[in-house]
């Protein structure tokens, strides 16, 4: 009987009480999905430039079987990230993950190709002398080999040589810095 009085009695002080908690679990949860996800972000920007600084060394020669961002959680999310960010740390980063997109499609766009297209397969003959003509001195001339390259690996080559790295910058900094954020700063 005593607590239904009590909560009678005290009905507008038991409200605030419970909305304050309401409120704060909301601010818990929004800064602990913001964390989460700028952890999510560091660890794409990381995993993708490792992956373009790999290409670089290799003369910007993509392995076809790397996804470079496997996801892309930057464009979905970037509302989360407005207040933290300057206008100039969004756009470094929105760069990086454009120009890294765009060289994920093209590498799969290649790998499609390639993967379309018959490829010629060397098969052994018997020697047999053939006659080529003789230049002037009286050697044969060897035959004239042309090579091609798909237009889309010498763009891929020209992204993925403007491509920024991230990692030791300012916007980068500001991601470590949510990320290690601890739930009790508001």
């Amino acid at each position: 009987m005593f607590l239904v009085d009590f909560i009678n009695e005290n009905l507008g002080v038991i409200t605030l009480v419970v909305g304050f908690f309401a409120i704060l679990l909301y601010i818990y949860q929004k800064n602990e999905k913001k964390r989460e996800l700028a952890r999510l972000i560091f660890q794409e920007i990381r995993c993708a430039e490792k992956h373009v600084k790999i290409a670089r060394e290799r003369n910007n020669v993509f392995l076809l079987t790397n996804k470079l961002l496997p996801t892309n959680s930057w464009y979905s999310n970037i509302h989360l990230f407005v207040n933290d960010f300057e206008e100039t740390d969004r756009d470094s980063i929105s760069d990086f993950y454009s120009k890294v997109t765009f060289l994920d499609r093209t590498i799969e766009k290649i790998s499609d190709f390639k993967t379309s297209n018959l490829s010629p397969v060397s098969v052994s003959m018997p020697s047999v002398a053939v006659a080529q003509p003789a230049t002037s001195g009286g050697t044969p001339t060897p035959p004239l080999v042309t090579q091609f390259q798909l237009s889309a690996e010498i763009i891929l080559k020209d992204v993925a040589d403007k491509v920024e790295f991230l990692y030791n910058t300012s916007a980068a900094d500001k991601l470590r810095e949510l990320a290690k954020r601890k739930w009790y700063w508001l």
